[in-house]
């Protein structure tokens, strides 16, 4: 897969490439794809039966898919491959702005100082919005020089009738996902009492529930037969457990780990109690797993104590597709922010009876609380 109309050396880096950088985070997303360890390194193997679902399915059905796993599950963080590689967080004032313009009209971005600003930050996804068909763009190379080389901006785009027909569809069910909101709302949930804190989630919950999936809302603006069916997605996929022995290397720093063995029907409760025991410290905080590895960010498991789930708890570590290689992150105590890194040493399938052990340990455990 190639965009010739990016002058990219060979031998860059993917996400360089935004056509294969997006249809490799949204095969992921769907589970088209699988990352594996393989001699050191990662590889991506096809998984053939979600590959099977996803051919199966009409045009329409796809591309609806597509943009459903872009537009709401996928991590735009992850997304964006430009210079300064913060995601766009000014959606909604963009397509409120958008608003005023017709389609196949061509906006001079150089010339209209509020859509300069809203798209400033866009780099990659001035590209993925144009793949997508919401607009056409004209890429502003001189400017884009004056920046970096890997800088990307627009010297004109042009929305497309499809994008008029999709704008208000996306517009409401586009969600903030910046890690700052989300760190904010972590940080608020250290200093507010708990009813406070219930009462917003409770809020936030309910906003979510009477927001309409963006299938529904497009559903009609198709062809009787072209939009029946939804890709089932690996978020609410049956997880099968993967049985055996799972080996980890849990780090502090590099004086301070432990390895701890746990089976598939031990759950991420049970490897934060075996951490508390190695590092002997008091199990008195909060605390969550973030399996990409990203602090504050949606993909987690928390605390049974915390205000929201999903919680480590009802999760069985058989059930997480781990695989060799995979780090995540561990963070105990939302104040003092212990940060422990989580490396998958290996996966054994099918031994029986593997008990929730220590199995090594380096340096003294860190003191908890500072006399």
């Amino acid at each position: 897969m190639s965009e010739p109309k990016l002058d990219v050396p060979l031998k860059s880096n993917q996400s360089t490439y935004p056509l294969l950088h997006m249809f490799f985070h949204l095969a992921l997303k769907l589970e088209l794809l699988q990352k594996r360890s393989f001699g050191g390194g990662m590889i991506a193997t096809i998984h053939g039966e979600h590959m099977a679902d996803f051919n199966g399915m009409t045009l329409s059905e796809k591309y609806v898919t597509l943009l459903d796993s872009f537009w709401i599950k996928a991590d735009w963080e992850e997304l964006q491959g430009g210079y300064f590689r913060k995601e766009p967080t000014n959606i909604d004032l963009l397509f409120e702005f958008l608003e005023q313009f017709p389609a196949n009209k061509e906006l001079n971005v150089s010339v209209n100082s509020d859509l300069r600003h809203f798209l400033f930050n866009f780099e990659h996804f001035l590209f993925y919005f144009s793949y997508f068909g919401l607009w056409n763009i004209v890429i502003d190379e001189e400017k884009s020089q004056q920046i970096s080389v890997n800088y990307h901006a627009a010297k004109s785009i042009m929305l497309t009738p499809l994008f008029k027909c999709l704008e208000e569809a996306l517009a409401e069910t586009w969600e903030s996902k910046t890690n700052d909101m989300i760190a904010a709302f972590e940080l608020l949930k250290i200093f507010s009492p708990p009813p406070i804190i219930e009462d917003i989630q409770d809020h936030l919950q309910e906003e979510k529930n009477q927001k309409e999936s963006l299938f529904v809302l497009l559903k009609p603006l198709f062809e009787e037969g072209e939009l029946n069916s939804t890709y089932s997605t690996y978020s609410n996929r049956k997880k099968t457990i993967v049985a055996g022995k799972y080996l980890f290397k849990v780090t502090l720093n590099n004086s301070c780990w432990c390895t701890v063995q746990l089976s598939e029907s031990h759950t991420l409760l049970d490897l934060h109690e075996l951490i508390q025991d190695a590092l002997k410290f008091n199990d008195d905080h909060l605390y969550s797993f973030y399996m990409d590895g990203k602090k504050f960010s949606k993909n987690c498991y928390n605390s049974p104590m915390d205000s929201h789930g999903p919680f480590v708890n009802h999760v069985k570590i058989g059930s997480l597709h781990l695989y060799e290689g995979q780090r995540f992150l561990y963070l105990f105590d939302f104040g003092n922010e212990w940060e422990f890194y989580i490396n998958v040493m290996k996966i054994t399938e099918g031994i029986e009876g593997v008990s929730a052990i220590i199995c090594d340990r380096k340096g003294d455990p860190p003191t908890q609380y500072d006399s």
